[in-house]
Parts: C-alpha cells; structure tokens; sequence
C-alpha cells in the first residue's frame, strides 16, 4: 500500500524541438521527527523507502502505524491540556458518583442480612457516603465544561447541546439527592421490605432520564475527540460507546415502567414482580458502572493523544526532485 507518490510521470516521448519536462517532485524523505515504531530511534531524513538502521523495521511500517492522514484536516483544540485532563475528571468522577451507590446498597445488605454480630469497624455512615456521591456528581459536570467548545472556531447546535447537558447536572444533583439522601434516610432501606415503591421508581426514571440527555448532549464533541486518535478511530483498541450506556440504563429503567404501570399487586404477585425488579435494576445498574469504567479508560488513553496530536504525512515527509540524493539506510 503505498501512502505518499509523486506526479504521475509520462511515458509520452516530447515531439519536434519541445524541451523536455522537468523532473517531477517525489516525496522520499522523512523532514520531520518520526520515532521508529519499533526501537523508537528518529527516522528524520531517512527515505520512505528505507529501514531503521537500529532495528530493520521498514520506514513505511512506522508511517502506516503512527502518521495520521486525517491530521490535517482536524481543527486545533483551544486548550489541549484542559480538554484532556477535563474529560478524565468527567468519565472519573462519574465512577465515583456511581460507585458510592454500590457502596449504600453494599451497606444495606451488611445491616439486613447478617446474622451474627461482626466486630466493630469504623466505617462512613451512608449519609457521608451520599454527599460524597453528590460531590462527584458535581465534579464530573465541572469536568464537562470542556466539551462545550473544544475546538477552535466551531460555534453550533454541538455547543449548544454540550452547554446545556452541563446545566442539567444541577437538577440531576437534585433528584439524587432525593432518592438516595432524603428518601434513604426516611423509608425502609433499599434492599429491605417494600424494596421497590412508587416514590423510587419515580425519583429513578427522573435520574436515568437525566442521564440519557447528558449523554446524549454530550456526545458529538465526545466521538469528536475520541476521533482524534488514529488507533481507537481505527479500532485497534476496544472502546466504549456512550449508546451502550444508554441502553444500560433503558434495561434498569424498565423495571420502574413496570411497576407504574402495573401498579398496586399483592400476595405471590406482588413478590415476584418484586424479585424481577430488583434483578433488573441490578443488572441495568451493573452494567452502566461497566461501561462508565470503560469511557474512563478511554479517557486515559485519549489524554496522551491530546497533549501530543500523531503527526500528518505533510509534517514528516518533505519532497525533492526526482534524482536528488538522499539518505537512504537499508539496515
């Protein structure tokens, strides 16, 4: 596959006393920095044609692995530092947010079913853990401040939607200090009798509803950027799509529609409708944590492509006239 040719040279022989056409311009040599993908030793000024005299991996295997066709027609970001580092402490501290609700959950099956007294152990009080979740919450929108413009000249409906799925962090810091702080602390516990109610489901269709519309919101400048890595474009890495959370979050969801719709049931109904519902909810809520993870890991890998965009073929390959010497290296 050959990535950079020259003209196209004419094999037409010139008629009568025309002069000969001049030579053309072939692009054969590396001007730029280019570290070798095997040995990491810089390639600059070698031909594509050549191999890394450390370790004999042809030059064209390092540009097909590390250059970026699409670089140059990607827009410059505003602030590459601030946009990498905002999208780990978005994706992060939204782990956080999710894990401290595990953690209540967590703590509720310690104080329902053991059977037997346990030692003493100091640990936070589900009110403590609550603000912590709410606190998290509140980061990760501060960290969504970065995806409102990224780039530079680009004003439209993206920002306008990354704008406003930020504002939503508000009502939705809101409802969840309504199911798991207020509500926790006035009703029976989660996993205890009359797990499921009207009041919950209500209170977590409004969160899972938010939810969706941040994610949504968010994410044409999430793909946008994400787009600015030549191996998660190209998918050598595994990465995670915000969809996926979103149908997460549709399974858990489903379980409350059940409920509202149904309504009101008693005896071995009731108790099976309740079983089902909690699976549901576990299996949904589960699987959203699992991929939140997953945007997390993305995130750690996108920063080093942020702080240090690949490079296009225009900024490591120089061109010269056809003939011109050069430093060709075989091994």
């Amino acid at each position: 596959m050959c990535l950079v040719t020259g003209p196209r040279v004419s094999e037409e022989k010139p008629q009568g006393g025309a002069a000969p056409e001049p030579a053309p311009m072939l692009a054969t040599d590396l001007a730029g920095n280019l570290p070798c993908i095997g040995c990491g030793y810089d390639l600059k000024g070698l031909s594509i044609r050549a191999r890394c005299p450390e370790c004999g991996t042809a030059v064209r295997a390092t540009i097909l692995a590390c250059v970026d066709p699409m670089a140059e027609e990607l827009l410059p970001l505003r602030r590459p530092r601030l946009a990498a580092y905002g999208m780990i402490l978005w994706s992060w501290a939204a782990i956080a947010a999710a894990l401290s609700v595990w953690a209540q959950r967590l703590m509720d099956a310690l104080a329902i079913w053991r059977t037997t007294p346990i030692p003493h152990v100091p640990l936070p009080s589900p009110h403590a853990i609550a603000t912590l979740g709410l606190g998290c919450i509140g980061l990760s929108g501060l960290g969504s401040l970065v995806l409102f413009k990224p780039v530079a000249h680009r004003n439209g409906w993206g920002s306008f939607k990354a704008l406003g799925s930020t504002l939503l962090y508000l009502p939705l810091m809101f409802v969840h200090y309504g199911l798991i702080v207020v509500y926790d602390r006035n009703a029976a516990p989660y996993l205890g009798a009359g797990v499921i109610d009207w009041n919950r489901a209500w209170l977590r269709l409004a969160e899972n509803l938010l939810i969706v519309i941040i994610i949504l919101g968010l994410r044409e400048h999430v793909v946008s950027l994400t787009a600015r890595s030549l191996v998660m474009r190209t998918g050598r890495v595994d990465t995670q799509p915000l969809t996926a959370l979103i149908g997460s979050l549709a399974l858990a969801s489903l379980a409350d529609v059940m409920r509202l719709a149904i309504g009101d049931v008693q005896g071995l109904a009731a108790d099976l409708l309740m079983t089902f519902e909690l699976i549901m909810i576990a299996v949904g809520s589960f699987l959203f944590t699992l991929g939140l993870f997953g945007v997390g890991v993305d995130a750690l890998r996108l920063r080093a492509v942020l702080l240090n965009p690949a490079p296009g073929l225009t900024d490591v390959i120089a061109e010269k006239p056809a003939g011109a010497g050069g430093r060709d290296a075989a091994g």
